[in-house]
């Protein structure tokens, strides 16, 4: 863990049968904390990205091995203090970044800073989107093409060239929308998809497993 200098590299690259093809030294100086959080990483356009709670800098790794930055977190008070936090109540005014991942114009980030949230940035004009999230992880993307629920999404993938994200939403949650008055009241732009969404409400039971839901983004 970088908490306790344990980890002596950034990254190291192996091949198949365990033999060393490159490393990278650990970029932040040694330092104690008691609260253990770690990183993570998403693959984008060939490119591996990692990020860990006390930098600033996310960064890509080419399929030829080569190291860039990739995009900055702003500094600030709000990072994680590489230092003894006495208190774990004041863990909530720190940003704790818990997932990445990156399509062609967007970078959709997955935090918590205060409360839970989900946000969309767009990469050319910087413009940003964001939804907060309840304790039981309510929220996301407004849906206007059938009315149906809002659209948080888990992932990202590219199938003939085009672009979607991936989310779930359960049986249970649907079937509660489909019968809410904001469903009935809504206006979709595709009213003939707004019954196909009542027909597969009514077509599962609560206690089916989750369904996937797919959204094609716009070249």
């Amino acid at each position: 863990m970088l908490q306790f200098n344990d980890a002596k590299y950034d990254w190291i690259v192996l091949d198949t049968l365990g033999n060393l093809i490159l490393k990278k030294d650990r970029s932040i100086p040694a330092f104690y904390s008691n609260w253990l959080e770690g990183g993570g990483t998403y693959i984008f356009d060939h490119n591996i990205s990692y990020w860990n709670q006390y930098g600033d800098t996310v960064f890509s790794i080419s399929p030829e091995l080569r190291e860039k930055p990739s995009f900055i977190f702003s500094r600030g008070n709000y990072r994680l203090p590489k230092s003894t936090i006495g208190d774990p109540n004041l863990l909530k005014q720190y940003l704790h970044v818990q997932q990445i991942f990156e399509t062609s114009h967007f970078l959709a980030i997955y935090y918590f800073y205060e409360k839970r949230a989900f946000v969309l940035i767009d990469k050319k004009n910087r413009n940003t989107f964001i939804s907060y999230l309840g304790s039981d992880g309510n929220g996301g993307i407004f849906n206007d093409l059938d009315g149906g629920t809002v659209f948080l999404p888990e992932s990202y993938y590219v199938e003939n060239g085009r672009e979607y994200m991936v989310g779930l939403i359960t049986p249970y949650k649907l079937k509660d929308f489909i019968a809410s008055k904001e469903f009935t009241n809504s206006t979709p732009k595709y009213s003939e998809k707004n019954k196909e969404l009542v027909k597969l409400a009514s077509s599962i039971k609560e206690t089916d497993n989750p369904i996937l839901v797919l959204i094609r983004l716009k070249i």
